[in-house]
């Protein structure tokens, strides 16, 4: 498996326990976010995979 895909199926992963875990969405003030919070965790967990994990 290359970077690309498991980067692919890691952020297919969290989208879709994010969509099973919480029925619905919070509602949050102020702009839309660039990022997604699944895009924002994928982020996170490629980087600890990577050992890249400090901020």
């Amino acid at each position: 498996m290359t970077l690309g895909e498991f980067i692919i199926h890691t952020y297919c992963f969290v989208d879709d326990f994010l969509q099973c875990s919480f029925s619905s969405p919070f509602k949050k003030r102020g702009e839309k976010p660039a990022l997604s919070d699944a895009e924002v965790l994928t982020m996170e967990i490629i980087s600890e995979h990577l050992g890249r994990g400090s901020e």
